[in-house]
């Protein structure tokens, strides 16, 4: 089902991003997973969990036990990626 980006859905091609990229890049299967769990939301539904995923991120990395771990230990970690990956894709592909 092809997204018109304010509603949501696959890309233009009628493929998912999570799908095309899964098969082109050299990408995580746990990122592609996260992209195909988020790619039916809406614009404003991935706006609004991103901001939640940001928020969260913000005070993981102000707690100071925290100072010196790698961001990739940081909760949502990928679910964050996913989310501004099919963002901008939205916003500037579709």
């Amino acid at each position: 089902m092809p997204g018109n980006g304010a509603t949501g859905g696959s890309d233009r091609a009628g493929e998912g991003v999570w799908r095309r990229l899964g098969r082109v890049a050299p990408v995580a299967p746990e990122l592609v997973e996260w992209l195909h769990r988020l790619d039916g939301l809406g614009l404003r539904e991935l706006e609004s969990r991103l901001a939640a995923c940001d928020a969260q991120l913000r005070a993981w990395a102000a707690r100071p036990e925290n100072g010196a771990r790698p961001v990739h230990e940081a909760p949502r970690r990928l679910e964050r990626l996913a989310l501004g990956t099919l963002l901008e894709r939205r916003l500037w592909w579709e």
